[in-house]
């Protein structure tokens, strides 16, 4: 046993303070000599936290006596029914309590099931998986560890190597491994947070099938061929970050019923992938930095839950951008010797996913933007930068040149979005009078764009069964940065050089958001409605504000078809209001304004 410090000496006359201690401590707190607040509130904060059951030992007394100790489960973790089946028939493996599983000794690297013994696994549905194990040593270092130092570090003075004075460091990447092992304290929280545990495989291919199908197309940040490859590799598995944080991002438009709570409701199975993804994450999990920086852009999916102003998507999208930034990803990285011709694409096409995120959250949250273009050289990503075919290892899944082509041009779209923001709400901007420069310019912008989309990505209002879903969703955004470029000029307009009144910026934002409502009922034909990002959530709130303002017109005939238009759109809402919170609440704050 360690030797107890000796008291400080206290100077005389000095009221010493001794902060007191609780009376009584629940199991998991006792063992992890932390405070316990259960004898004000039961089951304690730390357990609600933490997810775990919480047992409060009686106490003994004299005369002896074995006692069980006092079992609660916290709110979050009910306990399992006899047969382990949902009330929507469906099993709920990824909800249950870590106390449900027995670990062994931190030593197998091995993708199975973990041994299961004795009382603890009472509660245990069938099928839900344990990977301490697998995990314990932490994950490998897959690539090289890079530093940039910007030309007013002076680390660049110092190498001497670099005429612009910047210079890209490769760290050893076994020191960077062994620096951040993780110890046997960090560890059991992690298991205690249930960080290691996955749900069954068939959830889990469920999961995996409904990112690449609805996520990755909007942010294509991974290497799909290289992460599958891995994901059936049980001696190599995938990233157990990356893992959680898309396992977040699927759950929201993932169909398989053990996915939902007894109300049917998906918030539970989210929230859960959520602290597992953050647990690893503030525990310094992941070595690889590529890794990180694509798990936090893929972490950017939470938009809900308690933490939603500290810690929403658009704080988690910045810290990736500043990780990616310390890596150098915002440099052209076309001829760096250290990179592979695969390492380059996916490098391109993170950080361009990064951007795209950049823009859209700025818009939807009204945030400032955070990359700035004048720092960046970074080359328009192209088709090419998603091929992933290997000199000895073709792509296992062919290209869609389709989605490909809708993430490119909506990425062009989010670029002219940066710039009407720079242009119009930025605090600099708003101190000034804008001009009919300025917001024609965005105008000229958006019209290069429209004509230049091919036409398989052009979206026809009347031709509603035969729509292709990603090409509805390229107009939506393309309508809401039309309103974002002229939404500032509804009550004031813009006069023209020759001092005569006349933008018509007024028209175009009224018009912009009745074909947003067309769209949208268009969409409300299919079932697709559900997988959409939240930040169309902002698209069709946009257009019930413009809405509710022409509802409000003295032309009767206008107000009548503004409210027709208004109405497919509030429709729409509850419908997305069903994956996303953002949608109840836009929802709440509508009829408010309408009742008042």
């Amino acid at each position: 046993m360690a030797k107890k410090t000796p008291p400080e000496p206290v100077a005389k006359g000095t009221k010493r303070f001794r902060r007191a201690r609780a009376s009584r401590a629940c199991e998991v707190c006792h063992s992890r000599k932390v405070r316990c607040d259960v004898t004000t509130r039961m089951p304690c904060t730390n357990c609600v936290a933490f997810n775990c059951e919480c047992k409060v030992p009686k106490r003994n007394r004299r005369n002896g006596g074995g006692d069980s100790p006092i079992s609660i489960a916290s709110p979050a973790v009910q306990p399992a029914p006899a047969q382990p089946v949902g009330a929507n028939g469906g099993l709920q493996p990824i909800i249950e309590t870590t106390q449900t599983h027995s670990y062994d000794t931190p030593n197998a690297n091995t993708w199975a099931k973990p041994k299961i013994s004795g009382p603890e696994t009472k509660g245990m549905l069938p099928g839900a998986r344990d990977h301490a194990d697998t995990y314990s040593n932490g994950q490998k270092v897959r690539n090289s560890q890079f530093i940039f130092y910007g030309p007013s570090h002076i680390v660049p003075r110092l190498l001497g190597d670099s005429e612009q004075g910047e210079v890209q460091v490769v760290t050893n990447s076994e020191y960077m491994n062994s620096s951040r092992d993780i110890d046997s304290e960090d560890f059991e929280v992690l298991k205690l947070k249930g960080a290691f545990l996955i749900p069954p495989k068939e959830v889990c291919d469920d999961l995996v099938e409904s990112y690449f199908k609805w996520v990755h197309p909007i942010i294509p940040l991974i290497n799909r061929n290289d992460f599958m490859r891995k994901y059936s590799d049980p001696q190599d598995p995938p990233s157990l970050l990356l893992l959680q944080c898309m396992f977040l991002a699927a759950s929201k438009v993932c169909k398989n019923p053990a996915l939902l709570d007894s109300d049917g409701s998906i918030n539970l199975a989210c929230l859960t992938f959520y602290k597992r993804a953050k647990s690893l994450y503030d525990s310094n999990y992941e070595t690889d930095k590529v890794t990180i920086v694509q798990s936090l852009g893929v972490l950017g999916w939470w938009f809900e839950g308690p933490e939603d102003i500290i810690k929403n998507s658009a704080y988690w999208t910045r810290v990736a951008i500043l990780v990616a930034q310390g890596m150098g990803m915002h440099r052209n990285n076309d001829d760096n010797p250290h990179l592979s011709l695969q390492e380059k694409r996916m490098w391109k096409r993170i950080w361009w996913s990064l951007f795209y995120r950049d823009r859209n959250i700025a818009v939807a949250l009204g945030r400032p933007l955070v990359i700035n273009t004048q720092d960046m050289d970074v080359k328009m990503i192209t088709e090419d930068d998603f091929i992933e075919d290997e000199p000895d290892r073709p792509s296992l899944y062919p290209i869609d040149v389709h989605r490909i082509r809708y993430f490119i041009h909506s990425l062009k779209l989010s670029e002219i979005m940066g710039i009407i923001l720079t242009q119009q709400y930025t605090a600099s901007a708003q101190s000034k009078s804008i001009d009919v420069k300025s917001v024609a310019y965005s105008d000229v912008a958006l019209s290069i764009w429209r004509k230049n989309l091919p036409d398989e990505l052009k979206y026809h209002p009347k031709m509603k069964r035969s729509q292709k879903f990603f090409n509805s969703l390229l107009y939506l955004q393309y309508y809401t940065a039309v309103c974002l470029a002229h939404q500032l000029h509804l009550v004031k307009e813009i006069k023209l050089p020759d001092g005569r009144s006349g933008y018509p910026s007024r028209r175009i934002a009224f018009q912009a958001s009745h074909m947003i409502a067309r769209i949208c009922g268009n969409l409300l034909s299919i079932s697709e409605v559900k997988n959409m990002h939240v930040f169309y959530v902002y698209v069709v709130f946009t257009a019930i504000i413009l809405l509710l303002y022409q509802t409000k017109s003295q032309n009767r005939l206008l107000a009548q078809n503004a409210q027709r238009s208004l109405e497919v759109c509030m429709k729409f809402m509850d419908v997305l209001g069903e994956t996303w919170l953002a949608a109840r609440m836009s929802i709440r704050v509508v009829n408010y304004v309408r009742n008042s």
